[in-house]
């Protein structure tokens, strides 16, 4: 029998701490008594086993681990000293030693180490990411399912896992979804090894299926349907009001097809409005060459633009934005009416509420699903019979640059997708002009939507508000 002290990095705390506990081991059973107290990684001295003193009240913590190892350290000894088999329930329990008889039941609940059910509980408390422990949840409940409250660890060997996958043919499973079930199970397992509660590893492969794909896209065609609907609407001087739903989608498609969940993080002080050039003229010449400042003063176009800088939550990955500013001008004007530039670009989160991880995503994914029901309607209107979600418009707008042409390197770089070495480091970034030209031909160039105007009806009446706007999103007016 071996028993020492650990930091038990199976399970993260609220605090960003972990547990420590008392290990016991024999003949490659592991039990873990958890004793009240936890410390942060970095404080935790590993070789002497105790709490460094950059701990607040790291005395008292250890006196506590000390007395509980002592506790449990002389119970072992009884179990010695009277030739019983020991039994873990009972020695890290606070029953009276001397009253342990074999007929003794196990009411303990504490982490088993040759349960593999356990160990997938600790997988899941290891993890920070709530839709990560969500995905382990659902391989758990399928593991509960299937094989019950008890998984002996030294069953699993290439028996176990091609019963495990002849199980999951029988299941009504997509095959992406046996896949990430087959991933969960390998990375579980892999854990209790890396973590020492696994002593005698086995090498076993799981076979996965084939991949299938997942139709998130809409046809190009539906694609300048809805940008064409959009730009009716605007030309009828329709209330954006009316059609919101309709209007938040083209936003995110104008805002290079971002995540919902990006979308809906973005602070109108996020938003930079700035007048930008196709030519970056290089004055030195310009002033010392006639034939380059007569080629400047007839070829340069301006632009105003929206400029965003922000990251893909998913993949922490750089996201410069760059949008035509008249594209999107109506729909600033609506969202940003009645807000500081504090708030929320649109309506999913407020500034004046915390949310949990949890929360922020249950939040957004409410949100657009109520929005994902006000579009359909506007979109059965125009002939499109599937349910359009708004992360379909992430798709469209990769889809639709591919239509385009746009070279793959570009379109990587304006949607956040994570690359190889060579395009991340050594690939020049796409300019300001680039992306925002981008949004202008999405918008104008298609033989369905290129005679429609952009500008809704009362052009001097709307020349007004966006001047409020443009004061607004350059900051000299606090409140819109």
């Amino acid at each position: 029998m071996k028993i020492g002290i650990e930091l038990f990095k199976g399970k993260l705390l609220k605090d960003n701490t972990n547990p420590i506990a008392i290990r016991l081991t024999h003949n490659g059973k592991t039990k873990y008594k958890f004793v009240g107290v936890s410390s942060k990684a970095k404080n935790w001295n590993n070789i002497k086993k105790v709490i460094s003193c950059r701990e607040s009240e790291y005395k008292i913590k250890n006196e506590i681990i000390k007395r509980e190892y002592n506790r449990i350290a002389e119970r072992l000894h009884w179990f010695e000293e009277n030739n019983l088999e020991f039994d873990f329930d009972f020695i890290i329990s606070n029953k009276d030693i001397e009253s342990y008889s074999i007929e003794t039941n196990n009411n303990v609940s504490d982490f088993d180490s040759n349960n593999f059910i356990d160990i997938i509980k600790a997988r899941i408390l290891s993890y920070n990411k709530v839709k990560t422990r969500e995905n382990y949840q659902a391989f758990l409940n399928v593991m509960l399912k299937l094989y019950g409250s008890f998984i002996n660890i030294n069953s699993i060997n290439q028996y176990f896992t091609l019963e495990f996958r002849n199980k999951l043919d029988e299941a009504n499973y997509s095959a992406n979804h046996k896949n990430s079930l087959i991933k969960c199970f390998t990375s579980s397992y892999k854990f209790g090894v890396e973590n020492r509660w696994i002593t005698r590893p086995y090498v076993f492969s799981i076979k996965k299926y084939a991949h299938e794909a997942i139709n998130r896209d809409i046809t190009f065609e539906d694609f300048t349907k809805i940008i064409g609907l959009f730009k009716k609407q605007i030309q009828a001087n329709f209330d954006v009001k009316y059609y919101e739903s309709l209007a938040i989608f083209c936003l995110d498609i104008a805002f290079q097809g971002l995540a919902p969940f990006d979308l809906a993080n973005i602070k109108i002080s996020d938003l930079e409005l700035c007048v930008i050039s196709n030519i970056d003229p290089n004055f030195e010449a310009k002033l010392n060459d006639e034939k380059y400042q007569y080629i400047i003063e007839n070829n340069q176009e301006f632009r105003e633009v929206i400029k965003i800088r922000t990251y893909r939550a998913k993949t922490n990955t750089f996201v410069p934005i760059c949008c035509d500013y008249n594209t999107i001008r109506p729909i600033l004007y609506y969202l940003c009416k009645g807000k500081t530039r504090n708030d929320y670009l649109i309506n999913c989160f407020s500034i004046n509420k915390e949310y949990s991880e949890k929360q922020y995503h249950n939040r957004c994914g409410s949100y657009f699903l109520q929005l994902s029901n006000k579009l359909n309607p506007f979109l059965h209107e125009i002939g499109m019979s599937n349910k359009v979600t708004y992360y379909i418009a992430r798709h469209a707008f990769i889809n639709a640059l591919d239509k385009m042409n746009i070279p793959h390197d570009l379109i990587r770089k304006m949607v956040g997708h994570k690359t190889n070495t060579l395009e991340k480091s050594y690939i020049n970034k796409p300019t300001d002009w680039e992306q925002s030209e981008v949004i202008f031909k999405i918008f104008n160039q298609y033989e369905t939507i290129q005679n429609l105007e952009l500008q809704a009806k009362g052009e001097r009446v709307c020349n007004i508000q966006w001047k409020e706007l443009e004061l607004f999103l350059t900051g000299q007016i606090p409140n819109y």
